[in-house]
């Protein structure tokens, strides 16, 4: 689903009530410089809470600087789209096998304290964070995210849209799009993170 998509599926739930079920055009263009702010915060309920959208890092052990046996790597330099770090989202790869560590700190959000190794990879799993969405934004754009989570963006975007001219049909549109994420939350989980490098190969990165 493209932005174009998103927009003309947003703007079919807004104009939902409608008897004959067509948009007024004069309508939907007072909507649309709207849409880009409630896409950008959709998508950054999406990453955050649904992780809809995930990174991996694989770092060189021996590489990291240091010191009294610990290392740093300051995790928002190291991913331009690091958002925040996965819950049990550090790794130790040896060569030989790949374990889930425990023994690391994480300081103001992105600073990752780790205990010094000098051989061996730390792969890390963390939340990206979306790409911003503008009026310029062509309409052939994918967002970085799978068609299951790209879909829900109608119901957050016209939820936002019509606050002020149906609470009652916004809100259940909200309703909607939180129950999304959740079960998007839950399958993002079931999947594990041995294959959340990314969940979209194309998009805004």
């Amino acid at each position: 689903m493209n932005w174009g998509e998103i927009k003309k599926q947003t703007l079919y739930k807004l104009f939902a009530q409608n008897s004959d079920g067509g948009i007024d055009a004069a309508r939907a263009r007072a909507y649309l410089p709207a849409m880009p702010q409630a896409a950008c915060e959709g998508l950054a309920l999406l990453c955050l809470h649904a992780k809809a959208r995930r990174g991996r890092l694989t770092l060189d052990a021996g590489a990291l600087s240091g010191e009294g046996g610990v290392c740093r790597c300051d995790l928002a330099e190291a991913a331009e789209d690091f958002l925040a770090l996965e819950t049990d989202g550090v790794y130790f790869d040896s060569g030989a096998r790949r374990d889930r560590v425990s023994d690391y700190t994480l300081a103001g959000g992105h600073m990752l304290l780790l205990p010094k190794r000098s051989a061996g990879a730390w792969v890390i799993y963390y939340t990206a964070a979306p790409p911003a969405v503008t009026e310029r934004t062509p309409d052939g754009e994918e967002p970085p995210l799978a068609p299951e989570a790209a879909a829900l963006l109608p119901l957050y975007m016209a939820s936002q849209l019509m606050k002020d001219d149906d609470a009652a049909l916004a809100s259940q549109y909200r309703a909607d799009f939180e129950r999304g994420m959740e079960t998007l939350r839950r399958s993002r989980s079931a999947a594990g993170r041995e294959d959340a490098e990314f969940f979209c190969a194309s998009g805004w990165w």
